[in-house]
């Protein structure tokens, strides 16, 4: 079983480990997808340890959901990173002080779609200098 850990599920924080991640995802992901008729989809999470629990990449193998392979520390891939660091700044403002989490769902929905969209359409970019960079540090190291 995977360490606790905190994470966001729509903008509301809650302590989990893989058991109740697993809960969660057959809660609030699976009928979500079973909307969308689709079966080929790929997972993207992060490497926090309940994601990576061995009984968490069963759950996934016995749904037959493929899970994207991930880099750890690699933050700027992952749209996702950005927005928890914008997130705070939404907590903080006109407060001085991290408010009660009953207005993390209006910080959530005031980041404009702009913000999102902009840093989804960032993707190819960064990979793209990722990719540079490799090729740059195996042309050193030759």
């Amino acid at each position: 079983m995977g360490g606790d850990s905190s994470m966001m599920w729509d903008a509301s924080l809650i302590h989990t480990n893989s058991v109740n991640y697993q809960t969660l995802l057959s809660k609030n992901f699976l009928p979500h997808l079973a909307k969308f008729k689709r079966r080929k989809a790929i997972f993207m999470q992060d490497n926090a340890s309940c994601h990576r629990a061995v009984s968490t990449l069963k759950w996934f193998e016995d749904q037959k959901l493929k899970v994207m392979k991930w880099p750890p520390y690699s933050p700027d891939l992952n749209p996702m990173e950005n927005l928890w660091a914008i997130l705070p700044k939404w907590f903080m403002l006109g407060t001085g002080s991290f408010p009660m989490l009953k207005s993390s769902r209006r910080c959530w929905k005031n980041i404009p779609q702009t913000t999102m969209t902009n840093l989804v359409d960032s993707i190819p970019q960064r990979i793209y200098k990722l990719i540079e960079k490799r090729a740059l540090v195996q042309a050193i190291n030759c």
